[in-house]
């Protein structure tokens, strides 16, 4: 299945366990065509933005697995 949305939002609707593969390609934190969603304040900042993130996207998956990251 495929979820669209913002990654938070649709996260925090799913239970605990329920997912057996993510694969993701989130922002590099590089300011990339100066867009908005890769622009970042610093290194510690993007690096709290993700962290965040691929925590809760840790959650939602089965013990056997895991995320992959482009």
């Amino acid at each position: 299945m495929i979820y669209t949305g913002d990654c938070l939002d649709v996260m925090m609707t799913l239970p605990t366990g329920c997912i057996r593969a993510i694969a993701t390609d989130p922002p590099s934190g590089t300011g990339f065509m100066a867009t908005e969603w890769d622009t970042f304040e610093d290194r510690d900042a993007f690096v709290s933005w993700l962290s965040f993130r691929l925590a809760a996207a840790r959650r939602l998956l089965t013990f056997e697995t895991g995320i992959g990251a482009i």
